[in-house]
């Protein structure tokens, strides 16, 4: 899996300027941001994080019957 998109939430946004004019926080929320978050992901390789796409195979289970 990996991202593909961040999506743009109406109410995300409002909160957004709601924090903003009450001064508990600076910046814009725009498509830059959004972009930015998505391309921050990290992905785990089962050994550590990487910003490429990886595989990962799920362990065997072994089960007893």
């Amino acid at each position: 899996m990996s991202v593909v998109n961040v999506p743009f939430e109406t109410n995300t946004a409002r909160l957004h300027q709601q924090l903003v004019r009450d001064g508990k926080l600076a910046g814009e929320f725009d498509r830059t941001y959004l972009d930015n978050l998505k391309n921050g992901v990290r992905y785990w390789d089962g050994k550590e994080w990487r910003k490429e796409v990886c595989r990962v195979n799920a362990p065997s289970v072994i089960t007893s019957d």
